[in-house]
């Protein structure tokens, strides 16, 4: 019988996890960084996060759970239980899926995460979502006698434009919102660029060796340091990208983000 536990406050890679219910796979162990529990995470972040540790202050961050609070909240179930949801139940679980985009955008303009892809079909408040934090989080900046933090880039974008923009939202606190700029996912050369601004490292530098006018004009260098977040937003299915090449690419991007 599958084991569910709510976990009221954890991390996951520096991400929060705040009051989420996951399938438990293992017990609350002990390691290094203190204690943490094995679960199934690929509800929210795909079959690569099947075995995920989320790390724990206490064991008494964690409470017992149930399938039903668990199917409650899970963003994708099965097509039986739709059919079966109440119109209550279908808002409390759409409610529970914006509200992890919320907290992991919130994570981003706070320099928790570095970079977060938002999928999905059209028309679901996608951007809206994303949107409404970093609005709040420029309002503070604004406060704070600071620019604002944030651009967010629609359309086509062509590869040394996208080093431009990297260049102009390199700094600290920065980022960077690619909502429907699904060229940049389709480029070899700005997904080569795009990997290395989100890379793990402590320090992730991204150049530009080849000659250009346009950067000697704007006074932008050849090589620079990203410590930005990146956020996408698209409609885009990467599973059902046909171009191996491409899709090998996408899917080293996909591990670098949430």
């Amino acid at each position: 019988m599958q084991n569910f536990i709510k976990i009221k406050k954890g991390t996951y890679r520096n991400a929060l996890i705040k009051d989420t219910v996951f399938p438990v796979v293992k017990p609350i162990s002990f390691g290094k960084k203190g204690p943490f529990i094995t679960v199934d995470g690929s509800h929210m972040m795909g079959d690569n996060a099947q075995k995920i540790r989320v790390l724990l202050k206490t064991p008494a961050d964690v409470e017992p759970s149930t399938k039903e609070d668990f199917e409650l909240l899970n963003p994708v179930i099965e097509a039986e239980k739709k059919a079966k949801e109440s119109p209550k139940e279908a808002m409390d679980r759409i409610k529970g899926r914006f509200e992890i985009l919320d907290q992991m955008t919130d994570a981003v303009a706070n320099g928790v995460v570095r970079g977060l892809i938002v999928s999905g079909p059209p028309g679901v408040g996608k951007s809206f979502g994303v949107e409404k934090i970093l609005d709040e989080y420029d309002a503070m900046a604004k406060l704070s006698g600071q620019v604002e933090k944030t651009e967010v880039v629609k359309g086509s974008m062509t590869p040394i434009g996208l080093y431009q923009t990297l260049y102009n939202n390199s700094g600290k606190g920065n980022i960077l919102v690619f909502d429907d700029c699904d060229s940049v996912l389709f480029d070899e050369v700005c997904l080569n660029m795009l990997k290395a601004v989100l890379d793990s490292g402590k320090k992730r530098t991204i150049s530009w060796k080849s000659e250009s006018q346009a950067l000697r004009r704007e006074g932008i260098p050849d090589r620079f340091e990203f410590s930005g977040g990146v956020i996408f937003i698209t409609n885009v299915n990467f599973e059902n990208v046909r171009s191996k090449k491409i899709k090998d690419h996408l899917e080293a991007l996909m591990s670098r983000c949430h």
